[in-house]
């Protein structure tokens, strides 16, 4: 490997810069020393001693459509109500629909139902990954 900056290698600032971060996933540590990722993983091969190196950015947020506040009545169905309205609907229609179910949930916060908020709040977070897109 050459490229070396004050007779150092790249593959040996690499290395030093696994060795000093080990939390660092192969993409932050491509852009950090402004290498590609596939050079990062070549040296990861190379750098054996240091297996558990390299995180995988993982979510470990579910995402709206994986679950269900209050029980399995939508899940359980072969098409969700909102997935049917999304696909009738333009985004402008479904974007409103989502907040006033939003508003619905929180207004009626403490009068009907004690999970009003967790409802409120996976709308919103519907809301939000559809907006994301």
């Amino acid at each position: 490997m050459t490229n070396n900056v004050n007779g150092e290698s790249k593959a040996d600032r690499i290395r030093a810069y696994i060795d000093a971060n080990p939390d660092v996933t192969v993409a932050e540590a491509a852009k950090a020393l402004k290498v590609t990722r596939n050079y990062i993983y070549v040296i990861k091969r190379q750098h054996n001693g240091h297996k558990k190196h390299f995180r995988r950015k993982t979510s470990t947020k579910k995402t709206a459509d994986s679950y269900q506040v209050d029980g399995d009545h939508y899940t359980a169905l072969a098409v969700r109500p909102w997935d049917a309205m999304q696909s009738w609907m333009t985004d402008d229609q479904f974007v409103g629909y989502l907040k006033g179910n939003a508003i619905k949930y929180i207004a009626r916060m403490g009068r009907k139902n004690s999970s009003d908020l967790q409802k409120a709040q996976h709308y919103m977070q519907k809301l939000a990954e559809v907006l994301a897109k």
